[in-house]
């Protein structure tokens, strides 16, 4: 998913632009808001967390870009939190979407299925 911070900046297209050409199928892709239930749902496993509602609040707060990705390789989400780069952007490696796209720790652009698992509930969840 594309987040809030970068459709506000107008560079998904560059991002989606990048994760195909790190060799990535965009299978589907849909723009839209997000509501808080899924929001809340999407980001469920930090329920317990203080940074919780922050986070909910930042990712209803605009338009975000859920991407249904394939690789040819197989193996997925592992390849793209590879691509993503660490949440902490300002550890994220040269050629990461979050070195090159992230503007704060929240606002890092993008997220990604952490698991095969966590994958296939987003996909159920987001695309039906």
């Amino acid at each position: 998913m594309i987040k809030p911070d970068a459709t506000a900046r107008g560079v998904q297209d560059d991002m989606v632009t990048d994760i195909e050409v790190a060799g990535f199928v965009v299978e589907r892709r849909i723009q839209r808001s997000l509501s808080r239930d899924e929001a809340e749902w999407l980001y469920r496993e930090h329920a317990d967390r203080d940074h919780f509602r922050g986070l909910v609040d930042y990712t209803i707060s605009g338009e975000v870009v859920m991407l249904l990705l394939t690789h040819p390789q197989g193996d997925a989400p592992r390849r793209f939190r590879e691509l993503m780069g660490p949440t902490d952007h300002s550890q994220a490696p040269a050629g990461t979407l979050r070195a090159r796209y992230a503007v704060g720790y929240r606002e890092n652009s993008v997220h990604g299925s952490d698991s095969p698992e966590a994958a296939a509930a987003e996909i159920s969840r987001f695309f039906g």
